[in-house]
């Protein structure tokens, strides 16, 4: 039984990265505001002080690419999984922290710039959500081995 959630959860994982870059893909061509939010995050700088230039699909893109790639690397050049499973729960546990400050009533990441001039959409957010608890949930069962 065990070895089902494992297939499961490491197919999920794979599943989750198509589905955020199919997202992405959807957003690009249907004119979604992904510009202005995507999977929870408002746009932000690259470093501290800098105002909040970057799209906030280029750190949830990067996020997904670092994540596949250590899952092939760890699978079939290290064979030591580990630490990918440590890698995925510390950014599930990061994006479900996002998703709950985001709720709170005086939260504002953006400061005095102010908030993006849409608020995140329900399918949005669901996909977040998604996102998030595949990513600790993969950690928490492990891979398919």
């Amino acid at each position: 039984m065990m070895r089902a959630f494992k297939a499961l959860t490491t197919t999920n994982l794979l599943l989750t990265a198509l589905v955020v870059v199919g997202y992405l893909v959807y957003g690009l061509a249907g004119g979604l505001p992904i510009n202005e939010r995507f999977l929870g995050c408002g746009p932000g700088g690259l470093s501290r002080g800098t105002d909040p230039t970057t799209a906030p699909w280029v750190f949830a893109v990067i996020i997904e690419a670092v994540i596949v790639i250590t899952f092939f690397y760890s699978r079939f050049a290290d064979g030591d999984m580990k630490g990918h499973r440590i890698l995925c729960a510390v950014v599930g546990v990061i994006e479900v922290g996002g998703l709950l400050m985001g709720h709170l009533p005086n939260y504002d990441p953006l400061g005095a710039v102010g908030s993006p001039s849409v608020g995140m959409p329900f399918f949005d957010r669901v996909l977040a959500w998604y996102v998030a608890w595949s990513h600790i949930g993969y950690a928490l069962i492990g891979p398919n081995e």
